[in-house]
């Protein structure tokens, strides 16, 4: 829903007309339905955006500068609507970005999708370069393409960071453009903001190449593939983690890297995890200790001190409620005063600003202490959260099945609110809401239609190919996995199948499953069939053997010839077995058998004719000669 505000008129946006209400709104709509599970979530200080599975994009907040690549550039959506699409034919997208412009002056928002065909998009404000694709700095309100002077290094990942894009390629590259007022790219150009991506030479680490990338207004911090945290920027609040601080503030330029140490890290633990928030980091070693540097007002590092600025990472102990939990992951926007870590168990837990419920545990004043979140309506135990963001006053999380869950200020004016399209100005303070509410969810699957049953092609005999066939579903590109199964035993996943010898006389069984994103699966399994065995016998053709038919069922005849072509008949023995004796040694053997009462002879091969000591198992023999 869109809500324009221009005096409480009804306002036509392209999208809907909304009435501005004067007093309180009416209850949350329900739960905006995804066609597929959201997998991340983004939220700026102007915009709340998420990713699904299938590669869409839904986003909410403030159209301004087109920020919300919705085709918008005034008013707020008020509820998260789809992007349309925008990645080339066959790809999707793959990672999502956005943050503010990195103007202190401005919230206007910068979005940065990537695809999985290494195709990068930008739409949002351009004012400083953010957009990453022109000279001329112009608004987007729906998504460009970046321009590509990586060439065929095809990019792997993506990170939107205060106003400015960065790019990271296969072969570890990595690039930057945007705003650049205090060297927080890493590109040494003396402070003036990159119109398109230009890389950024002393990050270029092939044997260790950069995985993350975060920051704030005016600094940046990155992790390598080994766990080596680098900076740049500015130094103003210590948030370089070197050490060092200016007491110039914000007038430093300073696009050198320093490189933070993390006092108590163990030999054998690495830093897996770096998030930021306003002027200040986070980061997670493997082991799941924390530390925290930068600016520390309003407890936001979670050291229980406050309001100091902290030069180098500080170790912090979080209060874990579950004795269990391991911190993995720190889930900061780059924009809030409000830090929040995720365990490996799916546990969130806050530190700082109580401001706007941005703690999400129903208060609203400071803290320097982490607590956790828990209250997650409708969210079952065994659902746990995988993916957060702070904003600067709204906050999203998303669970493992796909459930997005919003908090903060439900004001529609600001930034869109929380995302529900209401504003709750019973609260207290108004139009605080402090814990979780449902935001998204996956639509309910549809079933498959009109599906054929599985069945199998061919005779189900040793030696014959098999081929399943049925299995037709509706919509017709469903995705299909066969199963064919003897007894309990799985021996194919393939479309076809050609039963062994060590089938005969066993259950054979097809199962195919037809898939698509958004469906429930639809099974089909035939009704078992007997493997039937192969003409032919087993056993060593030689004086004191005994020859057993290889179907014991049907009328099995044994010839004893004098002719290596079995030509002529010297004797005939009935039976499912021959005992080979002194009477026919040197005599030729020829097995015919009425199978399913029909008289098979074989004469498969001409070769078989001739003298052979041993008769090779799954043969259908034809004559062989007992070499006595």
């Amino acid at each position: 829903m869109l809500h324009t505000l221009v005096g409480g008129a009804v306002i036509a946006s392209g999208l809907t007309a909304v009435v501005v209400i004067a007093g309180p709104l009416p209850a949350a709509s329900a739960a905006v339905a995804t066609p597929t599970k959201v997998i991340s979530v983004q939220r700026s200080a102007a915009v709340g955006a998420f990713l699904t599975q299938g590669g869409d994009i839904y986003t909410f907040g403030d159209n301004s500068a087109g920020a919300t690549g919705l085709g918008l550039t005034t008013g707020v959506t008020e509820t998260p609507v789809k992007m349309a699409a925008f990645a080339p034919t066959g790809e999707k997208v793959v990672q999502l970005s956005v943050s503010g412009s990195g103007s202190l002056a401005t919230a206007s928002g910068v979005g940065l999708a990537l695809t999985d065909g290494g195709h990068v998009y930008s739409w949002g404000y351009d004012g400083q370069g953010g957009l990453g694709n022109d000279a001329a700095l112009t608004n987007q309100s729906t998504p460009v393409a970046v321009s590509p002077t990586w060439a065929s290094d095809k990019p792997v990942y993506v990170a939107q960071v205060a106003g400015g894009g960065r790019v990271v390629t296969e072969s570890g590259r990595v690039y930057a453009w945007g705003y650049n007022e205090w060297g927080q790219t890493g590109v040494d150009n003396g402070g003036g903001n990159i119109a398109t991506p230009v890389e950024v030479t002393s990050l270029y680490r092939p044997s260790d190449k950069v995985v993350q990338i975060v920051g704030g207004s005016a600094s940046m911090i990155v992790r390598t593939a080994s766990g080596a945290v680098l900076s740049a920027g500015t130094k103003s609040r210590g948030q370089r983690g070197d050490n060092t601080t200016d007491p110039n503030g914000y007038n430093t330029y300073t696009p050198a890297l320093g490189q933070p140490s993390f006092t108590g890290l163990l030999a054998g633990d690495s830093i897996v995890s770096i998030g930021s928030g306003t002027s200040y980091y986070f980061a997670v070693s493997g082991t799941g200790k924390v530390w925290g540097w930068g600016f520390g007002q309003s407890g936001r590092l979670g050291d229980g001190l406050g309001t100091h600025d902290q030069l180098t990472p500080l170790a912090i102990s979080p209060t874990l409620v579950d004795s269990g939990d391991t911190i993995a992951s720190v889930e900061i926007g780059g924009s809030g005063n409000t830090s929040m870590l995720l365990s490996e168990q799916g546990h969130l837990y806050t530190v700082g600003s109580g401001n706007n419920g941005m703690l999400g545990n129903g208060a609203t004043t400071n803290t320097t202490t982490f607590g956790k979140i828990t209250s997650w309506p409708g969210r079952a135990a065994s659902d746990p959260i995988v993916d957060a963001v702070m904003g600067s006053s709204n906050a999203l999380a998303v669970t493992q099945s796909g459930a997005v869950y919003t908090w903060g200020n439900s004001l529609v004016t600001n930034q869109g609110g929380i995302g529900t399209g209401t504003q709750n100005q019973s609260a207290t303070p108004p139009n605080i809401v402090s814990s979780p509410v449902l935001l998204a969810q996956p639509a309910a699957p549809s079933p498959f239609t009109d599906a054929v049953d599985a069945s199998i092609s061919g005779t189900v005999k040793v030696g014959e190919p098999l081929t399943a066939s049925g299995g037709t579903f509706a919509p017709s590109d469903a995705s299909l996995a066969y199963e064919w199964k003897i007894g309990s035993d799985t021996v194919s996943t393939t479309s076809s199948y050609t039963p062994k010898l060590a089938d005969a006389g066993s259950d054979l069984v097809l199962t195919i499953t037809g898939s698509k994103s958004g469906y429930t699966n639809s099974v089909s399994t035939t009704t078992a069939q007997t493997v039937a065995t192969v003409q032919g016998f087993t056993g060593t053709v030689q004086e004191g053997k005994t020859l057993t038919a290889n179907d014991a069922t049907g009328t099995n005849r044994w010839i004893i010839s004098t002719s290596s072509t079995c030509a002529t008949q010297a004797a005939s023995v009935t039976g499912a077995t021959l005992a080979l004796s002194q009477t026919t040694a040197g005599r030729y053997v020829r097995l015919l058998a009425d199978v399913v009462g029909s008289h098979r002879q074989g004469n498969l091969r001409r070769s078989d004719c001739g003298v052979h000591g041993t008769a090779l198992a799954g043969w259908r023999h034809d004559c062989e000669r007992d070499e006595g």
